[in-house]
């Protein structure tokens, strides 16, 4: 069992007991801009460190940690005056059944971590003066001995580590609220926002009131955000519980990109779409044949294919996605489609959803076949039983799916904070980013979810 640091509160209270080692050799050293790598070793090890559990940093009992004091020693503007460089710690070891875990340490509190079973464990720091203990942990060893690698300049390979940030450029408007009254229910103190924005510059905004309220609906079109225009419930009251809304990437015969809102409904979803700039919605208010669901997600292509994806709960753990090549209109959707059947075929395996996207770019041979370069594709994120991270992909728009495991992490590790979330880009790179609950990930695919990057 792995050893990770899951809680703020462990990072800020708790400091790491100081270790009975195997001493390195040697067991210091100093990066400066002239001295850009350091080299050490360290064991050979013969005892594992059974200590740690979930949430814990490790106790180092006898003879089961090394630590390395690392110096860096740099310019006040380094970093800004290169800003590609890091300092890169690498631990490496030849054994295949042997894990070293890697722990870097601050004024005595721990500031990262690389506590996996890769080999090697890599952690990257951004490229400023500090004082840092490479905490090595003999988690599963037999006489082994590791080799620790320490640089200065521009990652090769990727690794955990501390963000590096920096004041941006950008300005943000004012904050504006949004408010507006539908008939007795007032939209004022709506929550969980979403916004998308059509090809022509224009923001649309939706949330929710609760249950039996509706979801509210605003246009902004003004540069700087503070005009808006309440549009009202496109639920037409029916709905206010998970809101999502998604918008056409083509303009519709009136020359109108189509908006697409959806909303639980108690036991069901209501979706809406209007075809006339938010003028007017049309409803349809039982939008699936498989009612009690949960967290309901729209993805759009083309002018007037929408797609709606729902979590089924009397039909067991199973995810559906309808579908829809008339503008969703009411009547005109087909499927169910099961989406992750492939890899959960067991009810009570824990789940959780991420979002549901499409490759928007023109060439799909609709609603047939995605084009030859996954123009069309529809992704779908979910994370399964805690620790894998998943992306499927449907090239058949959306009738068959194919789950691509993005990430597994430890038995002890959880991803599913809350949703996961994926994108795809002009070129069609598709990318997914999840959080164990204190750090953020994100993983992207070149080849239409088939592969992954770290």
């Amino acid at each position: 069992m792995k050893r990770w640091i899951l809680g703020l509160l462990t990072l800020a209270m708790m400091t790491l007991p100081g270790p009975d080692t195997e001493a390195g050799t040697p067991d210091n050293g100093t990066l400066t801009e002239t001295v850009t790598v350091l080299n050490y070793t360290a064991g050979p090890f013969l005892v594992s460190n059974p200590t740690g559990v979930n949430g814990d940093p490790p106790v180092c009992l006898p003879e089961t940690c090394d630590d390395y004091t690392l110096t860096v020693n740099l310019p006040a503007n380094y970093q800004a005056s290169n800003p590609d460089e890091r300092v890169v710690i690498q631990i490496a070891w030849a054994n295949a059944n042997t894990d070293f875990d890697v722990y870097v340490l601050e004024n005595g509190q721990e500031k990262t971590d690389a506590a996996t079973s890769n080999n090697p464990e890599v952690i990257v720091l951004p490229a400023e003066s500090a004082v840092y203990t490479i905490r090595v942990v003999a988690f599963a060893v037999a006489g082994d001995t590791f080799n620790g690698t320490i640089t200065l300049g521009t990652p090769t390979s990727a690794g955990t580590g501390v963000g590096l940030y920096e004041v941006s450029n950008d300005v943000f408007t004012c904050n504006t609220h949004l408010t507006g009254q539908e008939g007795i229910f007032s939209h004022d103190g709506d929550a969980e926002p979403g916004v998308k924005f059509t090809p022509d510059g224009v923001a649309w905004v939706g949330s929710n009131a609760g249950l039996g309220a509706g979801i509210g609906l605003w246009r902004i079109s003004d540069i700087c955000a503070q005009d808006f225009t309440f549009l009202g419930s496109p639920d037409a009251g029916a709905g206010g519980g998970d809101v999502d809304i998604v918008v056409a990437t083509e303009p519709n015969i009136n020359g109108f990109y189509n908006i697409y809102t959806s909303s639980l409904t108690l036991a069901n979803v209501t979706s809406s779409v209007s075809m006339d700039g938010g003028a007017t919605f049309i409803p349809t208010v039982v939008s699936d044949v498989t009612p009690i669901n949960d967290r309901q997600w729209n993805a759009a292509y083309g002018a007037g294919t929408v797609y709606l994806s729902y979590r089924s709960l009397n039909t067991g753990n199973e995810l559906f996605v309808v579908r829809s090549d008339a503008n969703g209109l009411p009547g005109t959707f087909v499927g169910p489609f099961l989406v992750y059947a492939d890899v959960v075929v067991d009810a009570a395996l824990a789940t959780q959803l991420g979002n549901m996207v499409c490759d928007r770019r023109p060439g799909a041979n609709t609603p047939v076949a995605s084009g030859p370069n996954g123009e069309g594709n529809v992704y779908h994120g979910f994370v399964l039983q805690g620790n894998k991270v998943y992306v499927a992909v449907s090239k058949d728009f959306g009738v068959t799916w194919s789950s691509k495991l993005v990430f597994e992490g430890p038995l002890t590790d959880a991803y599913d904070h809350n949703f996961t979330w994926v994108a795809v880009d002009d070129a069609g790179n598709v990318y997914t980013c999840f959080s164990d609950g204190n750090d953020c990930f994100y993983a992207v695919s070149q080849d239409q979810g088939d592969t992954w990057s770290q």
